[in-house]
């Protein structure tokens, strides 16, 4: 399956010539809205119900959007599954030119399980909209209320099986995002990590110091590269083929390999 991965110009030259995608910690990755939508919904369908276990439901989930960090350590990257959208081009990065990178899905789910092999590893489409979004908690609370292993009673009450609710609850949750994206057409790099050290690098963000690890994958796994609307084809053209000759790649070049979007701001 092709998935794009749209950047801006730095993170173009970045991601060619040292041939690595960042995967970054959910929780520092935007402010703590979007991580908590998903988690908001799967709480309101729990509380349309009157058994025991959903009211125990929702104070766990109450309790974990009020401490956030909790959710467990989810790494994650994000692609679309096209190649050339308007709002992407438009509102993705920084000011200045915009590019759009085609990647196999499956070599990319390849690399990083090798590179990760005890991590809990997928692609996950997002689901957008108050329909789909409902229809999607619907599932999850079925699922959690008939799992017998979801809940168990202790001297204490009822106790939530922590791994349980992050697979079943906190990792579909992670896919649900607003209506207003839904052209975004993203499809996720969900990657669960285990309790071993993480050997994080950092970069700043917008909303601070933001901790990540890298993907690395061969050359080859590039299929295209799209280049946002622009007045200056030519130049952008011969500039991406001098780094990709540069970084060896196998000329001549696939037809097609890197194109102009024909899409226009107006």
């Amino acid at each position: 399956m092709a998935l794009y991965h749209y950047t801006d110009a730095n993170g173009l030259i970045g991601i060619l010539e040292n041939k690595t995608l960042w995967v970054n910690d959910v929780n520092y990755m935007n402010d703590t809205h979007e991580i908590k939508h998903g988690l908001k919904v799967i709480r309101e369908e729990f509380a349309k119900n009157e058994d025991d276990k959903s009211k125990y439901t929702v104070k766990f989930l109450d309790m974990l959007l009020s401490n956030i960090y909790q959710i467990g350590t989810f790494l994650i990257t994000s692609f679309c599954k096209s190649g050339n959208i308007l709002d992407m081009w438009r509102g993705y990065g920084s000011s200045g030119q915009k590019y759009s990178i085609e990647f196999d899905e499956g070599l990319l789910l390849t690399a990083m399980k090798e590179q990760y092999p005890n991590a809990d590893i997928g692609f996950y489409d997002c689901v957008y909209g108050e329909e789909e979004t409902k229809k999607l908690a619907e599932n999850i609370c079925k699922q959690w209320i008939a799992d017998e292993d979801a809940l168990t009673a202790s001297e204490r009450g009822m106790r939530v099986n922590i791994p349980r609710a992050i697979q079943l609850i906190v990792k579909p949750a992670l896919t649900m995002k607003n209506y207003g994206f839904e052209n975004e057409s993203e499809r996720r790099l969900l990657a669960l990590m285990d309790n071993d050290f993480i050997d994080y690098n950092y970069r700043s963000g917008a909303y601070g110091i933001t901790p990540y690890v890298k993907l690395s994958f061969e050359l080859d796994n590039v299929q295209s590269i799209t280049i946002g609307p622009t007045q200056n084809e030519y130049g952008e053209m011969k500039s991406i083929f001098s780094i990709l000759r540069k970084l060896g790649k196998e000329r001549p070049f696939p037809e097609d390999f890197v194109s102009v979007s024909d899409i226009t701001y107006r």
